[in-house]
């Protein structure tokens, strides 16, 4: 389930992870990372509180933009759909893409500013390693 969840998020979050991961990491991949980045006590703490209420929220915008996108397919496959109905099901569709992606933002920069100066300058000779491995993999 777990997976499904995670895999649905990456299809259905503006590429956030691409796009906006790629600059602020957040505390999922700085604690992958916290060996590189030798966090303290206090910093694992907060990162593993951060990474908790990070999968809550995103597991409930989660949940509401399936449910979003549930209602729209259930409309649109009416005899006769109502046209207001379904701008407002692709509204909502919209709004739950845009809060999926929305929610992460905060995390992950409450996430980065906990880092040290010296464990910002390893972040950013990770991050460089890591982004070109991964357009070398596309």
């Amino acid at each position: 389930m777990k997976m499904q969840a995670q895999e649905y998020f990456r299809a259905n979050s503006l590429e956030f992870s691409s796009i906006f991961r790629r600059f602020h990491p957040g505390p999922y991949w700085i604690l992958k990372h916290q060996g590189a980045f030798r966090l303290n006590a206090s910093q694992l703490k907060q990162e593993e509180r951060l990474k908790t209420l990070m999968a809550i929220s995103t597991i409930a915008d989660n949940r509401a933009l399936q449910h979003a996108y549930a209602t729209y397919a259930h409309d649109a496959a009416a005899m006769h759909p109502a046209a207001a109905a379904l701008q407002n099901d692709v509204t909502l569709v919209g709004k739950a893409t845009a809060q999926l992606a929305r929610e992460m933002i905060p995390y992950h920069l409450r996430s980065y500013a906990l880092l040290n100066v010296t464990q910002k300058s390893t972040y950013a000779e990770l991050a460089a390693t890591s982004w070109s491995n991964r357009k070398k993999e596309h």
